[in-house]
């Protein structure tokens, strides 16, 4: 079967399957979503997109989908969390971190960038 095919088939209650899951939060750049979305037209990906910069302060003027803020409040709640937000890192275009701190008072932050990062400037 060529890929298009094999994409295009789904196994015996997939469908079922995938109306039970709540779509899926991802937090990210404006061009994450373009692509998500591409895929999501192929794949029949679900997901609440949360645009990173809604935490920035160069934040867009038009708020994230409700849907959206609903699925990422669900998360850090489910997951524990006090803090859950992603924050901008001088590295390649869109590029950002995540800083979480759990309810317990443990902190841990993330980020794509090899050099180390002080504690303090998170």
């Amino acid at each position: 079967l060529r890929r298009q095919q094999l994409l295009q088939q789904e196994p015996a209650g997939a469908q079922q399957q995938q109306e039970q899951q709540p779509p899926l939060l991802i937090m990210g750049p404006w061009p994450l979503f373009r692509v998500l979305s591409n895929y999501s037209d192929v794949l029949g990906l679900h997901f609440n997109f949360l645009p990173n910069t809604y935490f920035t302060a160069a934040r867009s003027p038009h708020p994230p989908p409700a849907a959206a803020l609903a699925a990422y409040e669900a998360a850090r709640e489910a997951a524990g969390l006090s803090v859950m937000e992603p924050f901008p890192v001088q590295h390649v275009a869109h590029s950002s971190g995540l800083r979480l701190e759990s309810k317990d008072g443990w902190k841990v932050v993330f980020s794509g960038k090899a050099a180390g990062v002080l504690a303090g400037r998170c």
